[in-house]
């Protein structure tokens, strides 16, 4: 102890061993402060429609609305921004009694260097899944990683302030600790009860979309899709999948994105009038995927999933599994890059995942899927609509063509009357 006393007197001689905890205290201060600006984009952006895109979603591959939406963003129920800031408070606290001098002279630094230690490695397994498993750069996210990395750096330099390693700077802080074992047990128990109630309480907020139009009930396009659930299904003349009468009434031909919000609301709408309707109601669905790895029309990244998707509902239809997996991918559109095609896969149901990969691989599957978008991408320049999703063609009975558009109301989108009558199965005749 007299070494340790004497290396601490030496220490403040040069400028005292308080400096690189002042700073950690700063920089973890700075993490407080920049969890609650996360915590706050993570409420308003799973608050807001999918559509939402907040200031910090810059591009595709910039975009911390992905990594709010994504499976990642909640550990527990509670939002990962939550979990950083009461980790960089922990940090705060931690420095500051650190501050004070010991009776041995010399400021606790071991705790702070292990909580830094731990927040630095949960940091660096964040960017990994960020970038390597979704595909995208959270701006808020790394200014986060980048402040707990900073900590860290001023945590290690403070205990070779004060000359003493991890493991004994950490002993000396627990035993201090085991000094004071009221105040210890307290705040063990005081944590691990905050935790608790944060786990419990935790307030879960999901954007629920409006009423799609005034006079339809509000429920309309809320149900989650589960498959054919016993409906007809089929292919058409040229290759399509359908669902819904085989002799129609009114057939809807659906271009739609995987990665689109909109289109996965749309959908559920179209299938709950075609589910009340199976008699007199045909959806069918053809791919238009805005990713430029298989639309030649598009000029610019948008999403980059979006033709890994189509690829993988048109190879699990070469099983038997189209709508298993359409419905998979519209319902886990924020999920599916971490499930990965095998994870999707099974989530649909394929039976065969060796050949589903090897149909994913071949080079006919990608012909096939861009011949199909180039024919999606004519039918809207033929429409003058321009090139967006979801876009619509109704026909009466099979052949006729009596309206195209895109999206529900709007100057191009499908009118309110029209709605209306899909939602009742068509029971009169339209005059266009």
């Amino acid at each position: 102890m007299p070494d340790q006393e004497r290396t601490n007197r030496e220490g403040r001689r040069r400028g005292g061993p308080y400096g690189w905890l002042v700073a950690g205290a700063l920089f973890a201060l700075a993490g407080v402060i920049a969890s609650g600006m996360a915590w706050r984009t993570h409420w308003v952006v799973r608050s807001q429609s999918p559509a939402f895109q907040p200031a910090c979603s810059i591009s595709e591959t910039v975009d911390c609305a992905k990594a709010v939406r994504s499976g990642y963003a909640v550990v527990l129920r509670v939002p990962i921004a939550l979990w950083s800031g009461i980790g960089f408070t922990a940090l705060l606290g931690c420095a500051l009694v650190g501050l004070k001098r010991r009776p041995a002279g010399a400021p606790a630094s071991g705790l702070f260097f292990a909580l830094a230690a731990l927040a630095a490695v949960v940091s660096v397994v964040m960017f990994v899944l960020s970038r390597v498993v979704l595909g995208i750069i959270c701006p808020e996210c790394t200014g986060i990683q980048v402040l707990s990395l900073l900590v860290l750096v001023c945590a290690a330099l403070q205990l070779r302030e004060v000359r003493l390693g991890p493991v004994r700077a950490l002993a000396a802080d627990l035993r201090a600790l085991r000094g004071r074992p009221r105040l210890s047990a307290g705040l063990v128990l005081a944590g691990a009860l905050g935790v608790a109630l944060l786990i419990a309480f935790y307030p879960q907020h999901h954007w629920t979309p409006p009423p799609l139009l005034p006079g339809l009930p509000a429920e309309v396009g809320r149900t989650p899709l589960a498959g054919p659930e016993g409906l007809p299904t089929g292919r058409t003349a040229d290759g399509d999948p359908y669902i819904g009468a085989a002799e129609a009434r009114l057939t809807i031909v659906e271009l739609s994105d995987y990665e689109c919000p909109f289109c996965a609301h749309a959908h559920r709408v179209l299938r709950e009038f075609v589910r009340r309707h199976p008699d007199r109601l045909r959806l069918v669905h053809r791919h238009l995927p805005l990713d430029r790895a298989c639309n030649p029309a598009l000029g610019q990244p948008f999403h980059g999933a979006a033709c890994a998707w189509a690829a993988a509902a048109v190879c699990a239809g070469e099983q038997g599994r189209f709508w298993e997996m359409n419905d998979v991918l519209f319902e886990l559109q924020a999920e599916a890059r971490q499930l990965g095609s095998i994870g999707v896969a099974e989530r649909a149901g394929v039976p065969d995942p060796e050949a589903f990969l090897a149909c994913l691989g071949a080079r006919a599957t990608a012909e096939r899927l861009v011949a199909e978008v180039v024919r999606s991408v004519e039918w809207l320049r033929d429409a003058r609509l321009g090139l967006a999703t979801p876009a619509f063609e109704l026909r009466v009975g099979a052949e006729t063509v009596v309206g195209r558009y895109v999206g529900f109301g709007g100057d191009r989108g499908v009118p309110e009357d029209v709605v209306r009558r899909l939602y009742a199965g068509w029971p009169d005749p339209w005059t266009p």
